[in-house]
């Protein structure tokens, strides 16, 4: 492999890759279909695609239970079975372990699967508290994790050693979480799509995280469902529309709104280049990602993945 490149999850084609100098498609890793959501392990060189639903989003009860493992370089991919464990959705890789959060059912209430990325066995299971853990974050030492739970009135803060639940930290209800690369502050999108917000409702939760608890609600013009930050600490947030969508951008320390800038229809997941230059927004409604210059906030470029839905993003190091 001699570039870098971005691989977008395709709910109907599989998993595409896309030059990030060029934006060209370069090939596309069949999968089982609909994958969510992506995470690289670099030490490996593997990306994992969770299979979280046979068709739909969140409150699907045709649930799926497949963790994808694709080698980048081989461009093959296996299968592995999380059964009874379902609708696999959120993904962070750490060291040698590979964490994944899967929804209350047959193996029990909502929680984060443990899994060893050698064997790609379970080897211990972290409820949350609560029935729809979908995205979480570690923090830099690896000691905690923080859990948002769609409808559940609070995001879980679990610690990892002891794997349980050490703290709970009120929202509405929430959707897209992520942390700032020195662990300080947590940021939730509030509240759960398609719930009617109640009054002071509709924001992002800044949680400081020594505190535990959220010492701020940056205010929103629309449904935001995913968070980013990218490496220099500037927080984006997408406000999603079936018309369209938009991407916030926001000052790393201050947390003032540098700008916003419209995206493709219904932007589910946001990613960033390596050095923070470069925000990537995948549009669920349109199967493209738009590729945003953070200096300028203007689109630079539209990647078209299908007439599917555009979802999950990871960038694979060259």
């Amino acid at each position: 492999m001699t570039s870098e490149l971005l691989a977008v999850a395709d709910h109907r084609a599989g998993v595409g890759l896309f030059d990030t100098a060029s934006f060209e498609h370069v090939e596309t890793i069949a999968v089982p279909p609909e994958p969510h959501e992506l995470a690289f392990d670099p030490a490996r060189r593997l990306l994992y695609a969770t299979i979280t639903y046979r068709s739909g989003f969140y409150g699907s009860e045709a649930k799926a239970s497949e963790l994808v493992v694709i080698d980048v370089d081989r461009r093959s991919a296996d299968v592995v079975d999380l059964a009874p464990e379902h609708a696999p959705h959120g993904i962070v890789v750490r060291g040698d372990l590979v964490y994944v959060s899967v929804e209350a059912g047959p193996a029990g209430e909502g929680g984060l699967l443990v899994i060893d990325a050698g064997t790609r066995k379970v080897v211990d299971r972290i409820a949350t508290g609560a029935p729809g853990p979908h995205w979480f974050a570690l923090t830099p030492d690896g000691a905690k994790a923080y859990v948002s739970n769609k409808e559940a009135p609070f995001v879980s803060v679990v610690d990892l050693a002891s794997c349980e639940v050490v703290g709970r930290i009120p929202v509405p209800s929430s959707e897209g979480l992520a942390m700032t690369p020195d662990g300080r502050r947590v940021f939730v999108a509030s509240p759960m799509f398609g719930r009617e917000p109640g009054p002071g409702d509709l924001g992002i939760r800044v949680i400081d995280t020594a505190a535990g608890e959220v010492v701020q609600v940056l205010e929103v013009g629309g449904q935001v469902i995913p968070v980013h930050v990218t490496a220099d600490g500037t927080l984006l947030a997408a406000e999603v529309a079936h018309d369209g969508g938009r991407v916030n951008v926001y000052e790393p320390d201050s947390l003032a709104l540098r700008g916003s800038v419209d995206v493709g229809v219904f932007p589910l997941t946001l990613h960033s280049s390596p050095d923070g230059s470069r925000a990537y927004a995948a549009n669920g409604g349109s199967g493209t990602v738009s590729v945003v210059d953070l200096k300028t906030l203007r689109v630079t470029a539209t990647m078209n993945v299908s007439a599917g839905s555009a979802h999950g993003l990871a960038i694979i190091p060259a």
